[in-house]
């Protein structure tokens, strides 16, 4: 999601992520190669902006496109859809003050992701090669908190995820026999970063983690779906004409691989840019 910062009154911009599966883990933790002839591939496109209502408040909005390259046997499957869209509203609580040194930047923010992209429920390919969403709304609420003692700047982040419960009647696009309520786990992700910037150029490490408790289904808990996954990213972001600035990353789970609880074991790398206006 874009984010405002200073005095800066909308921004626009676009990104475009790779991502490659090597492997699984299982709900134990366990963890194994892709089968041989196997690839799973990912670009995502995203499309964002963000405005500022006033002083205090800003808005945004993200939509992304989705394009799934999986190769089964050598046999590939691949498909390119619409993904969930995500509205979020911002809150400025506190301004960093660099005459004090311990007021950081505080701000609040909550926003929801549509289900707008093909989910399992609705998937006609075997593989899942189409799936793009996650079939349920999810609402957010969220802190991120920032101090800039230049040229450092030091970041942390939490959020709250909650899946609202879906009425389930159909799965790979067929009539189940026995419709459900099916309740998503709720997830709490936290992300702490530490930025160097220096001549227009910015670096960035960054540390994710996130946790996902038990699906429930009909109220009661599904054994083996929670979910963990924590992950290293690095960063570099260069701004030209305080308008534009371009950036790449690169999220890894190294060296968090026995954290890691039913998650696929993905690297991915980034490219984005931003046009920023006063």
């Amino acid at each position: 999601m874009n984010v405002l910062v200073s005095e800066q009154r909308y921004q626009l911009g676009g990104s475009t992520q790779y991502r490659s599966v090597e492997g699984q883990f299982d709900p134990y933790g366990h963890y194994s190669d892709n089968s041989p002839g196997t690839t799973k591939r990912s670009f995502v496109t995203t499309i964002g902006g963000a405005f500022r209502v006033n002083d205090d408040w800003q808005l945004g909005a993200s939509l992304p496109m989705i394009h799934n390259d999986y190769a089964f046997s050598m046999q590939h499957h691949t498909a390119t859809a619409m993904g969930d869209p995500a509205v979020e509203a911002r809150y400025l609580l506190w301004e960093d003050l660099n005459f004090l040194a311990f007021h950081p930047e505080i701000s609040l923010y909550g926003g929801a992701r549509v289900p707008v992209g093909r989910s399992v429920h609705h998937s006609h390919d075997p593989y899942g090669a189409d799936i793009t969403g996650d079939g349920s709304t999810t609402i957010h609420a969220g802190l991120s908190t920032s101090k800039l003692y230049r040229p450092i700047k030091l970041s942390l982040d939490g959020a709250f995820f909650y899946p609202v419960s879906k009425h389930v009647t159909h799965m790979r696009n067929e009539a189940v026999d026995s419709p459900y309520e099916l309740k998503p786990g709720n997830r709490i992700q936290t992300t702490e970063s530490i930025a160097y910037l220096f001549n227009g150029w910015s670096s960035t490490l960054g540390l994710k983690q996130l946790w996902q408790f038990k699906t429930s289904v009909d109220g009661q808990d599904s054994q083996g779906s929670a979910a963990r996954l924590f992950t290293t990213q690095v960063g570099l972001n260069y701004f030209y004409a305080d308008f534009w600035s371009l950036g790449t990353s690169y999220e890894t789970t190294f060296p968090f691989y026995r954290y890691e609880v039913n998650q696929p074991y993905a690297q991915t790398v980034a490219l984005s840019i931003t046009y920023s206006a006063l």
